[in-house]
């Protein structure tokens, strides 16, 4: 039964996240951007990235309960895509906004973040549940919280709430697959998302007359 429920699922949020793209910049007539119940308008310059990351999401939430359903560990499977789909679709929302700094604390938020797990592994050298070496911390589970953790902090609850649900079910699968155990995925989560605390910073949308004002902010 959940082999099957899993997958649908997933695939629910990951079509929310993809819903999500442009929510608070919307795309107007003549190749503008908008804020929702604002009068403002600026120039989107590359109109075609918010299309082709909306196509990436749903082709993702498409094909992962398709491949799945032939592992013969659909969480493990799960896993194996999601950390990689969920650190792409950061990045790739922050290019969809024009985003240039946000992309830019993303790369230092994920890339300090995975030096210091693959520093750890060797030296800690734990072996892994199914007798694995290099158990501790999950690598996993690093990348995604720290992606799911920057797009809740850089851009709020509404991309946030779904990304850490997927990056949870991450973190699940991997103590499911028996590649980790629960002390190696909190360690991993708390690092990403203590990474992404660290260089990130909130972004919110504003109206005024002359258009629309980004404001930053520290993420508490």
């Amino acid at each position: 039964m959940m082999k099957f429920l899993f997958p649908l699922i997933i695939r629910t949020i990951i079509l929310h996240l993809a819903m999500r793209i442009n929510t608070g910049i919307l795309l107007g007539d003549g190749g503008s951007i908008r804020c929702p119940n604002k009068e403002t308008h600026m120039p989107f310059k590359n109109h075609t990235r918010a299309t082709f990351l909306n196509v990436i999401l749903v082709i993702t939430a498409g094909l992962t309960p398709a491949v799945m359903a032939k592992s013969k560990s659909a969480f493990e499977t799960y896993g194996d895509v999601t950390q990689i789909a969920l650190p792409v679709a950061a990045g790739l929302t922050s290019l969809v906004k024009g985003d240039y700094q946000g992309l830019k604390q993303f790369t230092y938020s994920f890339a300090v973040a995975m030096a210091v797990t693959y520093t750890l592994k060797p030296i800690v050298n734990e072996r892994r549940p199914n007798g694995g070496q290099w158990s501790f911390p999950s690598g996993h589970t690093t990348a995604a919280f720290t992606a799911s953790s920057f797009l809740w902090f850089r851009y709020g609850k509404a991309y946030g709430i779904p990304a850490t649900i997927l990056a949870a079910a991450v973190g699940y699968s991997r103590v499911r697959a028996r590649q980790h155990y629960w002390h190696d995925v909190i360690f991993g989560a708390a690092l990403g998302t203590l990474s992404s605390y660290l260089f990130t910073k909130s972004i919110s949308l504003t109206g005024s007359s002359h258009g629309v004002m980004l404001s930053y902010s520290k993420s508490v």
